[in-house]
């Protein structure tokens, strides 16, 4: 019962009833609405998430083996101490990387290792 200054509103309560249940559907198919959109938003936003992710793994790996082809295998693998680091060797193999490095601008490093007995 709805009761305003001390009165009993009987005639505002088949108002209310007839206002009241158009509203609550409306407030439900927006509330269905807003979380199907909202659902559909967050697979939207994670798939293109996952494909630029995606993108710039294959395009880093494709970057690698292209400077892996400047490498001279043989001269690299005669690099095997840290005291070499500098050396004419050392400096005539990373000249390709070094011309590599400037030409991508958008690499921050490129360096090289050997693997041995599974130490680097």
């Amino acid at each position: 019962m709805i009761k305003m200054r001390g009165h009993q509103l009987h005639i505002l309560r088949p108002l209310v009833r007839r206002l009241s249940r158009p509203l609550v559907h409306g407030i439900v198919a927006g509330a269905a609405v807003l979380s199907i959109s909202s659902l559909g938003l967050f697979y939207v936003w994670h798939s293109a998430r996952a494909a630029q992710l995606d993108a710039v793994r294959t395009e880093l790996a494709q970057l690698a083996r292209t400077a892996a082809t400047l490498v001279d295998g043989d001269l690299h693998r005669s690099i095997i101490s840290q005291e070499q680091a500098g050396s004419s060797e050392h400096l005539t193999l990373l000249a390709p990387l070094v011309k590599f490095h400037k030409a991508a601008s958008d690499i921050i490093y490129v360096y090289t290792a050997v693997l041995d007995r599974d130490r680097i």
